[in-house]
């Protein structure tokens, strides 16, 4: 067992895509594995052992994948590879999407909640965020259960607002923990937690009231027109603040002239590249090109400058956003289609979105069929 075991640890090690790490996983049968105690310790073991070896972003997958599958073993288990890895709890967002996953949730989200409430950073924060906020699962909340997560936030709140008393106290680290607590307060609510919403208004920072508007205006708290156009105002900030009026039956609130495809279609691409894998900041400048029109969805091209280090010297840089289907207006939930690979703009920038579409769909293509072949 012991050969078996490290031999596909170091397939894991050298797998390159997270569509290997679930083809390593699936083709073995943990359970029995698992059911005998030598095996398990000699796993967790190995663990330890390969953990500093495994990529950052495939060990999360890794776990996922095991426990979001049939072959989740027992709670002890998860919660030793869990806590192997605490410091990649900002990756797990991804673990919702996962349809596999949904029949396991129930009964791991008492162990994620107390583990989030013994945690002080905002790697916990961040798991709170990813067992508390999905909709999707509100079916599977029990009273008990929502009743714990609304005194994890109202208690987290109340700990932090003890030492925030103006805006000169809120690092970064602070205001991104405020922001995750104020989403969470969409579905975990109090009086409590009301006042201290309110309270953050008075700071006036737009990192904070995209979050906390939406969880006011989802309690019948009214903002103003003008403070919801501010922040729909800036592409960074849009995408999210307008799916979350969107998700409360708010969209409407905010001027029209925000709800225009092509402005959506741009904040789309604005708020890709903010992420820390792309530019990790907004672009300073960007502006639409023009719009790829196929049989039920439309893609938008753009052009950005940037004062990113590595990027500044070149001029404008073309990405493409979408595709938004045509049925929905606006569509606020795009293919996987927006990207950029930082070329600088040719003479026709809407041809060289066309190619560049081309050849995420080629890329696309290609994964699928090393996916069945590794597979099969």
């Amino acid at each position: 067992m012991e050969q078996f075991l490290r031999s596909w640890f170091s397939q894991v090690v050298e797998a390159q895509h997270s569509e290997e790490i679930e083809a390593l996983v699936i083709k073995n049968n943990w359970d029995e594995i698992f059911q005998n105690q030598k095996d398990l310790d000699l796993f967790l073991a190995l663990a330890d052992e390969y953990h500093e070896l495994i990529k950052d972003e495939l060990f999360p997958c890794f776990l996922y994948y095991l426990y979001g599958s049939n072959y989740f073993a027992n709670i002890a288990l998860f919660n030793k590879l869990l806590l192997l890895n605490y410091e990649y709890l900002d990756t797990i967002g991804d673990l919702s999407s996962f349809m596999m996953f949904e029949e396991k949730y129930e009964m791991i989200q008492p162990v994620f909640l107390q583990l989030a409430n013994e945690l002080e950073s905002p790697l916990a924060d961040e798991l709170m965020l990813v067992l508390l906020q999905g909709v999707d699962y509100q079916c599977m909340w029990t009273s008990v259960l929502t009743n714990k997560a609304s005194e994890l936030v109202e208690g987290r709140l109340k700990r932090i607002m003890k030492r925030v008393k103006h805006e000169a106290d809120l690092d970064e680290d602070t205001v991104y923990t405020l922001g995750i607590l104020s989403d969470l307060a969409l579905t975990f609510y109090s009086k409590e937690i009301e006042a201290i919403l309110l309270k953050l208004v008075r700071f006036d920072l737009d990192r904070l009231n995209f979050f906390v508007f939406p969880a006011l205006l989802a309690h019948d708290i009214s903002i103003d027109q003008t403070a919801l156009d501010h922040l729909a105002a800036r592409p960074e900030f849009a995408m999210i603040f307008l799916k979350a009026l969107d998700k409360i039956g708010c969209l409407h609130l905010v001027s029209s002239k925000f709800l225009k495809q092509d402005y959506i279609a741009l904040c789309n691409l604005q708020h890709w590249l903010s992420y820390p894998t792309e530019l990790s900041r907004p672009a300073e400048q960007i502006e639409l090109v023009g719009k790829i029109e196929e049989e039920e969805e439309d893609f938008y091209v753009c052009r950005f400058r940037t004062l990113h280090l590595q990027l500044a010297s070149r001029n404008w840089m073309i990405g493409i956003s979408g595709g938004f289907k045509r049925s929905q207006k606006p569509c606020l939930y795009p293919s996987s289609y927006t990207f950029s690979a930082f070329e600088s703009e040719q003479s026709d920038p809407l041809e060289q979105g066309r190619e560049l579409l081309e050849a995420l769909r080629e890329y696309e293509k290609k994964r699928q069929q090393e996916l069945t072949s590794t597979l099969n």
